[in-house]
């Protein structure tokens, strides 16, 4: 074991150590009080290339995992969603004992895929005998093309309808400042404009790249309206990218 002893790096310590195993060659950078703190292992490195803004930004808009479960009470699966995946900030507060604090500031995340790349949730069995040919239930896009008429509405981008705009189910109870959107399912204007966000993507991620950038550039009310008379949304969006 060695430590670095300049008189600049005092409350820095270099720790090297001789590899016995071969498993040894696995063993990443730490700093020693925080893993003692924490009793569990976190890897600190510097970071200081131009890929550490691209890379944080990427990390904190990423898509939430999502699975499918058919749920009831007393089955795996119902226990399974209880012990569900915890966050890195869950983990950290319970690790060091913390109090968790709670925020009333929410943030809805959007999917912006192309129609044949988002995912889809099955309705259930009793929907699906009444209604067969749409077997899904509509997504966060497919809602937005079927928000109100009106001027509130006609100029509204994707992002900015659920930043404005609480969409609920056709049975929800109804209140003074609630409307039907042109599926019946009540839409009711936020007294204060909530956070969204959305995948991260990038130029090399190609048709989802342009589909994103399509949503953010103009009001739309259907997938044709936005593919256009176009063989790509790319062709589409290039001539559009000055608005």
């Amino acid at each position: 074991m060695r430590r670095s002893s300049s008189a600049g790096e005092q409350c820095k310590r270099n720790y090297v150590y001789k590899a016995v195993t071969e498993e040894d060659r696995w063993i990443v950078q730490f700093h020693a009080p925080t893993l003692l703190a924490w009793d569990a292992h976190c890897n600190f490195q510097y970071v200081t290339s131009k890929g550490f803004a691209r890379y944080m930004t990427k990390y904190i808009s990423k898509a939430e995992p999502s699975h499918i479960f058919n749920v009831s009470e007393g089955n795996r699966y119902y226990h399974h969603v209880l012990g569900r995946r915890l966050g890195a900030m869950e983990v950290i507060y319970l690790i060091t004992g913390e109090t968790i604090c709670n925020s009333s500031a929410t943030v809805n995340f959007l999917p912006t895929e192309p129609p044949s790349f988002r995912s889809k949730t099955i309705l259930p069995v009793s929907q699906l005998l009444h209604d067969p040919e749409n077997p899904y239930y509509p997504d966060a896009i497919e809602k937005y093309f079927r928000r109100p008429h009106g001027n509130d509405f006609e100029h509204l981008k994707y992002e900015e309808y659920y930043q404005l705009y609480q969409v609920r189910t056709a049975n929800s109870r109804v209140t003074n400042r609630a409307i039907r959107d042109l599926d019946g399912r009540i839409v009711i204007k936020r007294k204060k404009p909530t956070l969204t966000r959305t995948r991260f993507l990038k130029l090399n991620d190609g048709e989802s790249f342009f589909y994103n950038r399509l949503l953010q550039t103009k009001s739309w009310r259907s997938e044709d309206e936005l593919s256009g008379p176009y063989d790509s949304y790319r062709e589409h969006y290039l001539p559009m990218k000055h608005y």
